[in-house]
């Protein structure tokens, strides 16, 4: 029922009370206020409580289609929504195609689109196989995202508007240090309360396998550390072959982002550190060369 309906139901409810108030009150006037009374509630709970507003300041916890939740949005969306659409590709992530490494920071972003409309809604979670939260959640942007549920996140009243019939929003995850594989699931509405679209995604992670640490024997080693690393990296090693050596940073599509720095390691225990800052996040390898042998490291810069 619109407004203006309202406001004649409750004209023609004051009206009848006033005609009461000089006639004496009988059943049927009784019975007169009770129907004007009941659709004025049936109405005014509709126009508030339509799914397609119901949560526009954010998705409850457990909606993200996953096996474990077992519900999407479509859940709350009932009066214009038929069953969520599953779409490959709303989840993206700058996690390596070689896979996360343990305890690093990744930034994941879900995106949705629908012809038609710019309203757009969405919640999304990070689950092990056995449907455990997987890895801690970092809000970047307030003002249209937030926790809920401790591990999932979900838009707020300022993060419904879309541009382009398209609405994106972004999440960093940490990776968790005792998981091989993650996946994260998402569900999506699209529309306003007459018209609205619900789908759902996943995407899977795992485990990168490449070693950043490489220890030539039980007696001696080399070391590049921390990863990820932000503004130094270490190198360390304990009794290799002394001389001269040179180092190298490249980006992962082979150019040099920071030229060769030699030094000379001259005793058992060595440590250098290496300014890394000017880099941008991304995969990075350095190369260690000394005069009878070089060792390639792979890098994490965030």
């Amino acid at each position: 029922m619109n407004f203006v309906l309202k406001i004649i139901l409750i004209l023609l409810l004051l009206k009848l009370e006033f005609t009461i108030i000089k006639k004496k009150i009988t059943m049927k006037h009784l019975i007169y206020i009770a129907f004007f009374a009941i659709i004025i509630f049936i109405t005014t709970y509709i126009g508030n409580n339509n799914p397609g507003y119901s949560y526009t300041s954010g998705s409850p916890s457990g909606y993200t289609g996953s096996p474990y939740d077992g519900k999407t949005c479509t859940y709350c969306h009932t009066i214009h929504v038929g069953t969520a659409l599953h779409k490959d590709g709303m989840l993206t992530s700058d996690i390596p195609i070689t896979g996360f490494f343990p305890d690093s920071i990744y930034t994941i972003t879900a995106t949705v689109s629908s012809p038609g409309t710019n309203k757009f809604g969405f919640i999304a979670s990070p689950h092990d196989v056995s449907g455990n939260a997987s890895g801690e959640l970092f809000i970047t942007n307030s003002t249209e995202t937030k926790i809920v549920g401790s591990y999932y996140v979900t838009h707020t009243s300022n993060g419904i508007s879309g541009a382009d019939n398209e609405k994106s929003w972004s999440f960093d995850w940490k990776a968790p240090s005792n998981l091989n594989e993650v996946t994260f699931y998402a569900a999506f509405t699209a529309g306003d309360k007459y018209n609205d679209s619900t789908f759902y995604t996943s995407m899977t992670v795992t485990k990168n396998t490449v070693n950043i640490i490489e220890i030539n024997s039980e007696k001696s080693y080399i070391k590049v550390y921390p990863s990820p690393a932000k503004n130094n990296i270490y190198i360390s090693v304990f009794n290799i072959l002394q001389g001269n050596y040179t180092i190298a940073i490249f980006d992962s599509k082979g150019n040099i982002v920071i030229e060769g720095i030699q030094f000379i390691i001259d005793t058992n225990n060595y440590k250098f550190k290496q300014d890394v800052s000017s880099l941008s996040r991304g995969i990075y390898f350095l190369t260690l060369k000394g005069e009878k042998e070089e060792k390639v490291f792979k890098m994490l810069i965030q």
